[in-house]
């Protein structure tokens, strides 16, 4: 097979793999259509429960707040699966930065404990080995291979379901927004 013929048959599999791709393009578009369409109807009624559901939360919450005697030992109950009552948070610790607490823990611990407690990470920045840093130290250089790619030039495929996602999120982040006021 001559160089021209195998240059027709990648220029033929580009064709057909374009094809592909606009079906594909064409099938995600469909796809977010009726998304939007199942997302107008639902929507209303969705909005709705959010703020039924909240409101059941808030008047729970309440009655559970105005009886913590019904929830010294166990802590917490399990009620319409549903696990309410108390349960303790993990204890948090508050330091400055890390800098500082670094230096606290040198100056009062003294040195045998500063080395148990403070780790250090060592590392060389690829940026700072010059030809004859490397040639120095004997750092062998192995070149990169070709890798054979398959991509739209335009991503399109790629917007198109970062664009669904967007949307998605947007629409979530409101319910939540709504959830909260």
């Amino acid at each position: 097979m001559n160089h021209q013929t195998k240059l027709g048959a990648i220029e033929l599999g580009a064709q057909e793999h374009r094809r592909n791709l606009d079906n594909l393009r064409n099938l995600l578009a469909q796809l977010e259509d009726g998304i939007e369409s199942v997302k107008r109807q639902y929507l209303p009624s969705i909005r709705r429960a959010v703020g039924t559901t909240r409101g059941s939360r808030l008047r729970l919450a309440q009655m559970i707040q105005d009886a913590p005697d019904l929830f010294v030992s166990p802590k917490s109950r399990e009620a319409h699966g549903l696990r309410i009552g108390f349960r303790k948070e993990p204890d948090k610790w508050l330091w400055p930065n890390m800098a500082e607490l670094v230096s606290r823990v040198r100056e009062r611990l003294g040195t045998a404990k500063a080395k148990a407690l403070i780790q250090v990470q060592e590392s060389v920045p690829r940026k700072g080995l010059t030809t004859e840093i490397r040639e120095q130290l004997d750092i062998t250089c192995v070149p990169g291979q070709d890798r054979m790619i398959i991509e739209p030039l335009d991503g399109e495929v790629d917007k198109i379901i970062q664009a669904m996602l967007g949307n998605l999120a947007a629409e979530i982040d409101q319910l939540d927004e709504q959830e909260a006021a």
